[in-house]
């Protein structure tokens, strides 16, 4: 809501207010995480797998560009569809 909203009081001087808002992305190992947990987590996300973070980079170098000059107050979901059907996340034992 804090990006949409400055998104309209920038709109004016024509300053571009968006969100990317990240899933499950592989940054490594992560010991804490087992890997039945990793494993029910990735059959949570439509695409299959965890996303990396060069696909976050790339959505926000498209937010910048001058292709975007038009885009302002959304968010970005780069998820692998897991914000458009998720509903559950498993327990973390």
């Amino acid at each position: 809501m804090f990006a949409r909203t400055l998104a309209l009081e920038l709109a004016e001087q024509r300053i571009n207010v968006n969100v990317v808002s990240p899933g499950l992305i592989a940054v490594g190992s992560r010991p804490a995480v087992s890997e039945p947990y990793k494993e029910a987590l990735l059959k949570t996300i439509p695409w299959g797998r965890a996303g990396t973070p060069e696909e976050i980079a790339h959505a926000v170098y498209f937010a910048c560009s001058p292709e975007a000059e038009y885009l302002t107050g959304s968010v970005i979901s780069v998820d692998g569809g897991s914000s458009a059907g998720r509903f559950h996340l498993p327990r973390s034992d």
